[in-house]
C-alpha cells in the first residue's frame, strides 16, 4: 500500500474493532445464533486488533515502527505513524535507560515517543559504547587468538574475524531491540532533540534541517555520556583513543596500555588480555582499592578484581600518570605496527618512572553527560 493509504487505514482497523463487532452481532446472531456469534467475535477480535503487527503486512509494520526507508510520514522523514497531539512520555534518547522508560510507560498503558539520534550509518537501537565493549568481550571469548595465531594466521585475518563477530552481536542485539519496541507501538523519531518548554521537545531530523515539534505531559532525558579527553594526549582514533572510539580499531595490537582504574578500564584490560594482548594499566591512585572506593565498590570485590588482573598478567603502575605520547612514523601499508613510546611519571612528584612501548594508548579517566 502507497504511504498516503497506509496510514489512515491503520488507524480505521485498530480503531474500528469495537464498532465493528458491535455492528456485526445482530446479524451474526439471526443467523447462527447468539451463543456462536459471541464465540466467533471472541476468536475474531483479537486478530483484528493484532493486524498491523502481522508479519504479512509490511506498509503497517513500516507505519507503525518508523523503520528507517519504509513508508515515509511526518513529512517524508522518518517512516513514523501520525504523532499525536501529545505524549504522557518523551524519552530523548534509545539507548538501555531510555528503551527500559519506554517499555515501562508501554506497559502501564501510556503513551510514549522516543527520540533516538543514532547515526544512519549504524543500526538503531544497537546501543551506545557500553554495548560495543560487552559484544567485543563476548566475540574475544569465542576467538582463539593465541590459538589462531599458532596455526600460521596473520594478525589481519584474525581481527577480521574479531571485527566481524563483533559486529554481528552488536547487530542482532539492536535488532531485537527494534523487535521489543515494534511489539510494544512505541513510535520513534530519529534525529536530535531540543527542550523548547516543559512540554515542548523540538526533533531536528538526521541529515536535515527539516523540524518537528512534540508535546509530553513528561520528558525523560536519557543521552548517556561520553568519554573524558585527558590534557596533551594525541588522540588520532587510529593508535590513540578514549573508551568511545576505541570502536574504530582496526587492526589486533600486541600491546596495550590502558590510562584508569574504573569499571571501563579494568574491563576492556580484560578483553585485550583475552585477545592475547600485554595490557599495561597505568593508575593515578596508590592503589586499586583507592581507586574503586570513590565509586562505591566493596574492597572484597577490588580485591577480586586485582587477583583477576593478575592472572591475566596484566600489569599495573600505580601512583603514576603519562607525561607524554611519542608516535612512530607509518611503517609500510599492511606492515606491522611499530610500537609508540610512552613516558610515564610519578603522578604525585612527577618523577619519572618508566618508559612504555605500545602499539595502543586507550584513556578511561571518567566520562561526562551527553546533556548539551
Amino acid at each position: 500500500l502507497p504511504p498516503r493509504l497506509c496510514h489512515p487505514l491503520l488507524h480505521a482497523v485498530q480503531n474500528g474493532v469495537p464498532l465493528l463487532a458491535l455492528l456485526m452481532l445482530p446479524p451474526m446472531a439471526r443467523r447462527w445464533g447468539a451463543a456462536t456469534a459471541v464465540l466467533m467475535l471472541c476468536f475474531s477480535a483479537p486478530a483484528l486488533a493484532f493486524l498491523p503487527m502481522s508479519p504479512f503486512l509490511p506498509s503497517f509494520r513500516s507505519c507503525a515502527t518508523g523503520r528507517p526507508g519504509r513508508a515515509p510520514a511526518v513529512g517524508g522523514l522518518g517512516g513514523l505513524v501520525m504523532l499525536r497531539e501529545s505524549y504522557d512520555l518523551l524519552v530523548i534518547g534509545g539507548g538501555p535507560t531510555g528503551l527500559t522508560a519506554a517499555l515501562a510507560a508501554a506497559a502501564g498503558g501510556r503513551t510514549c515517543l522516543i527520540i533516538d539520534g543514532t547515526e544512519k550509518k549504524r543500526v538503531q537501537f544497537s546501543g551506545p559504547t557500553g554495548l560495543f565493549s560487552k559484544a567485543l568481550r563476548d566475540a574475544a571469548k569465542k576467538i582463539s587468538v593465541r590459538t589462531l595465531r599458532e596455526m600460521g594466521l596473520r594478525d589481519a585475518t584474525v581481527w577480521k574475524q574479531v571485527e566481524t563477530l563483533t559486529s554481528d552481536i552488536v547487530k542482532t542485539c539492536g535488532q531485537s531491540n527494534l523487535e521489543v519496541v515494534t511489539a510494544n507501538r512505541i513510535p520513534h523519531l530519529r534525529g536530535t532533540a531540543s527542550i523548547l518548554d516543559a512540554g515542548t521537545v523540538r526533533v531536528t531530523f538526521l541529515e536535515s534541517t527539516r523540524t518537528v515539534d512534540v508535546k509530553g505531559k513528561a520528558t525523560l532525558i536519557a543521552t548517556g555520556s561520553r568519554s573524558s579527553l585527558l590534557p596533551g594526549i594525541p588522540y588520532d582514533g587510529k593508535r590513540v583513543f578514549d573508551s568511545d572510539t576505541i570502536r574504530t580499531l582496526a587492526f589486533l595490537p600486541k600491546s596495550v596500555t590502558i590510562v584508569g582504574a574504573g569499571i571501563i578500564a579494568i574491563e576492556y584490560a580484560k578483553i585485550f588480555s583475552t585477545l592475547d594482548c600485554r595490557v599495561t594499566m597505568v593508575v593515578r591512585s596508590r592503589s586499586l582499592e583507592d581507586a574503586l572506593k570513590r565509586i562505591g565498590v566493596d574492597r572484597d570485590v577490588t580485591l577480586g578484581l586485582q587477583r583477576d588482573l593478575n592472572m591475566n598478567k596484566v600489569r599495573i603502575v600505580f601512583e603514576a600518570q603519562i607525561e607524554s605520547v611519542t608516535l612512530p612514523s607509518e611503517g609500510p601499508a599492511g606492515g606491522p605496527k611499530r610500537p609508540m613510546s610512552i613516558k610515564v611519571v610519578r603522578s604525585s612528584t612527577g618523577e619519572p618512572l618508566t618508559e612504555i612501548r605500545s602499539d595502543v594508548l586507550l584513556t578511561a579517566a571518567g566520562r561526562n553527560a551527553n546533556t548539551d
